[in-house]
């Protein structure tokens, strides 16, 4: 892994979320009862071979989360995360292509309920902003098929 792809794995995954907190925080731009959903990676709890700077970067986002979390409820903004596992998408389109089939089925393998979808992740974060969840802040909410299990 070269310093360049680390450094451009942390812009991408924590350093947009770091200016995204901070855009967010501007007068105005937000009232009471706000929140935020970082969206990290199941990779950031369980080691993955050959993942290392993006599994770092996602470690990194809740560790954001919770510190965030902790610095901004007192103005009554939620901050919490998603840590998704592999989930249907171009990304992972390239995975597939890029690991060969048999491999690939061995990835999807370690989904109990197998591959998610936008859908499910979009419904998590759903919830993490919705009333619903107005007593829940600095938490990671684990949509991983059961991956990590």
């Amino acid at each position: 892994m070269s310093v360049d792809v680390l450094q451009q794995t942390f812009r991408v995954n924590l350093d947009s979320a770091v200016m995204l907190a901070k855009g967010f925080r501007q007068k105005g731009c937000c009232g009471t009862n706000s929140s935020m959903v970082f969206l990290s990676s199941a990779s950031a709890l369980v080691g993955v071979p050959a993942t290392a700077a993006y599994a770092a970067s996602k470690a990194a986002l809740i560790g954001l989360t919770k510190s965030l979390a902790s610095e901004l409820s007192r103005e009554g903004i939620r901050v919490n995360c998603i840590a998704a596992g592999m989930v249907q998408s171009e990304m992972t389109d390239q995975i597939r292509v890029a690991v060969g089939d048999q491999q690939f089925a061995a990835i999807v393998a370690e989904h109990p309920l197998g591959l998610g979808t936008t859908w499910d992740v979009a419904c998590g974060a759903a919830y993490l902003l919705s009333e619903a969840a107005r007593w829940m802040t600095g938490q990671v909410l684990v949509l991983d098929g059961g991956f990590s299990s």
